[in-house]
């Protein structure tokens, strides 16, 4: 089983190339994550619901924010940290939403494209969904279902119901039934990530096909 200290290490490696900072639960930095989500509330007014969400549940929602300067700011709770498997499996969840917002072109334009759309926003967390079913799956064998890969999306945060959270299930069972006849799936940070612990961690590859 992979470690803390590889999983970091992986995180590491991925995260420059997608302009992203990390910053963790429980870390020095991380006191400045509520000052952040409340300026993020004030200057982006439809960014106001998901923050007050996310204000009141810190230790269980990670998140990626865009910043100015195409940077992207990352945040990793204490729930999507508490194993090495989940942590790795966050961190390329949350890279996925930073390849988007590099994607979009400005911090605005990511939170437009975001919010303006239910559908959109579904298609983007199934994409983001299934880079973390990847990692696992790659990790530990655990073969997924669709539904149960967009769960989650059901939340308050994520304001995705009905045909809308039915779409994200295809789109998700698109991305396994891919994965599980022994391709990547074609997103860039589920590609970074199988590049990266084939290079540095094969051993910890627990699906023979993808070593």
């Amino acid at each position: 089983m992979i470690t803390f200290a590889e999983t970091d290490d992986l995180i590491r490696r991925a995260a420059p190339r997608y302009n992203a900072h990390i910053l963790e639960f429980g870390s020095p930095e991380a006191s400045a994550v509520r000052s952040m989500l409340e300026v993020a509330g004030k200057l982006i007014p439809t960014l106001h619901g998901p923050v007050s969400t996310v204000l009141g549940e810190l230790s269980k929602w990670s998140f990626t924010l865009p910043m100015p300067g195409d940077r992207v700011q990352i945040y990793l709770s204490e729930s999507g940290s508490r194993d090495p498997v989940t942590k790795l499996a966050t961190a390329m969840h949350e890279l996925c939403h930073a390849h988007q917002c590099n994607k979009a072109g400005s911090d605005a334009q990511a939170a437009v494209n975001y919010l303006g759309s239910e559908e959109l926003r579904a298609k983007l967390e199934a994409d983001a969904k299934a880079c973390n079913v990847f990692v696992r799956y790659i990790l530990t064998g655990e073969v997924p279902s669709s539904t149960s890969a967009v769960s989650g999306l059901g939340a308050d945060l994520y304001h995705i119901d009905g045909p809308e959270l039915e779409f994200a299930a295809q789109i998700a069972a698109v991305h396994i039934d891919t994965m599980l006849g022994g391709e990547c799936p074609p997103l860039d940070v589920a590609q970074t990530f199988l590049e990266l612990v084939r290079k540095h961690y094969p051993e910890k590859i627990a699906v023979p096909s993808f070593r």
